[in-house]
Formats: C-alpha cells, sequence, structure tokens
C-alpha cells in the first residue's frame, strides 16, 4: 500500500490547484471577461472541488480507519481507497487541461492592448531597451530618460520605474510620485493598477495592463494600456514601463 505521504502529495497539489482556480474566476470577473470564459472558469471551479472534497475527506478524520492493523487486515480493505484516489486524479487531467486553456485564452485576451500594434511594438522596444539600460546602469540611467523629445519621452509617452513593493523610482512626467509607495493607489474604476503591473512582471516577465490615469498636464484620467517589464535596479529587482493613452 502506498504511504499517505504520496496521498497527502495529491492533496497539496489539488488544494494549490482550486486555489488558482478561484483566483482565475475572480480576476475573469473583476477584468470583464467575456461570459463564456467566466462560466467555463467556474464550471472548472466547481468540478475540482468535487472531485478534491472526498478525497479529502477519506483523508481526514478516518485516516486510522484507512490504514488497518496488520494482524487482522481485511483482504478488501488494504487498499480501499488507493483506487479512488487514482479514478479521482484521472479525472483531474481534464479539468485541468480546461482550466489552463481558458486562463491562456483569457490572459491572450486581456495582456495585448486592441489595435495600434505598430504604438504598442515600438514601446514594448523602447521598454526592452530601457530595461537592459537599467540592468546596465542602474539609477544612473534615470537622467537619459527624462529627457524631452528623445527616444525615451515623447507625445504622451514617458518611463517610470517601480520596486516590486511597490514604491515609485521614477515616473518622468509626475516626478511629485517619486519615492512614494502607491501599491495598494485605486484607479478612477477601483482598479489596483500598480499590484496588476507587479502581478504581470512575476508572472510572465513582461505584459501590458490597462487602467485609468491622466495625461501629463491633465487632472482626470483617461484609458491607459502600459508595457511593464522585470529588470533590475542596482541589484535591486523591480520593473519598468511605459504605455500608450487609448483617445
Amino acid at each position: 500500500m502506498p504511504d499517505l505521504s504520496e496521498l497527502d502529495a495529491y492533496l497539496a497539489e489539488g488544494a494549490r490547484l482550486i486555489r488558482r482556480a478561484e483566483e482565475c474566476t475572480s480576476r475573469l470577473h473583476q477584468d470583464g471577461a467575456c461570459e463564456g470564459h467566466r462560466l467555463m472558469a467556474e464550471a472548472t471551479h466547481v468540478a475540482m472541488q468535487r472531485v478534491y472534497r472526498p478525497i479529502e475527506a477519506r483523508r481526514g478524520p478516518s485516516a486510522a480507519d484507512l490504514m488497518p492493523v496488520p494482524v487482522t487486515p481485511p483482504p478488501q480493505e488494504t487498499r480501499r481507497w488507493w483506487p479512488v484516489v487514482r479514478r479521482d486524479v484521472l479525472r483531474c487531467i481534464p479539468l485541468c487541461i480546461a482550466f489552463v486553456m481558458v486562463t491562456a485564452a483569457n490572459s491572450a485576451d486581456l495582456q495585448q492592448p486592441p489595435g495600434r500594434e505598430g504604438e504598442a511594438a515600438r514601446i514594448e522596444a523602447m521598454v526592452n531597451k530601457a530595461a537592459a539600460l537599467v540592468e546596465a546602469r542602474g539609477k544612473a540611467a534615470f537622467s537619459e530618460f527624462r529627457k524631452r523629445d528623445s527616444e525615451w519621452r515623447f507625445d504622451d509617452v514617458y518611463l517610470f520605474v517601480l520596486d516590486l513593493n511597490g514604491r515609485i523610482l521614477l515616473n518622468v512626467e509626475f516626478p511629485q510620485r517619486e519615492g512614494t509607495n502607491q501599491l495598494k493607489e485605486k484607479d478612477a474604476d477601483g482598479k489596483l493598477f500598480h499590484e496588476d503591473f507587479i502581478e504581470v512582471v512575476r508572472a510572465d516577465g513582461s505584459g501590458w495592463v490597462d487602467y485609468m490615469f491622466p495625461k501629463p498636464g491633465q487632472r482626470y484620467p483617461s484609458e491607459k494600456w502600459s508595457y511593464v517589464r522585470a529588470t533590475t535596479i542596482d541589484g535591486m529587482p523591480g520593473l519598468i514601463g511605459a504605455g500608450f493613452y487609448t483617445d
């Protein structure tokens, strides 16, 4: 009979997948994903819970009953729970595949700005180049990024840099924000966009985030898409980004 530690490993992985499914379902609702994606994610989450709970119950208070004393082990009981676990693990496979497909499809929809491929490609190239410069020169590169009408600052496009705690190290057009921690700042729609920046670079290394933010010189927010990328600033992990306004 397999050691119960092996069953515990299956349970731990199942719990992790269920938490991830719950987070994905919540995120789909928050970001306004299409109804099909939301319903599929919800169904996957519920199905995974239905598979997990019977296994957890068998491992819980009745664990001793599942491991009879060797002196009098009923033959039919010696492998009572293991076939069930094997069948339930197999049932998890299509559920996990469905979950991954939903996540991938939704990420493809959410992490790319609508249209304007040329402008998006230009910003991606600029941010990637700036990230390499910061990794090589650290904060000494910031003075280059502040120069007007340069490759780093033009029209309404400018660079910003954060550490992974939400502290703003550089904001070319809003320098008064530098040195402040804006991790919990919400945009006009209630989105914690700095948290989204950090989540994207931690999960994927780089990506796009949409949010509401004022244009330089204006008070009222406009829709903005920013590309952010993980980088290292003087040995400290952080991110660098830039974006464009859609109006």
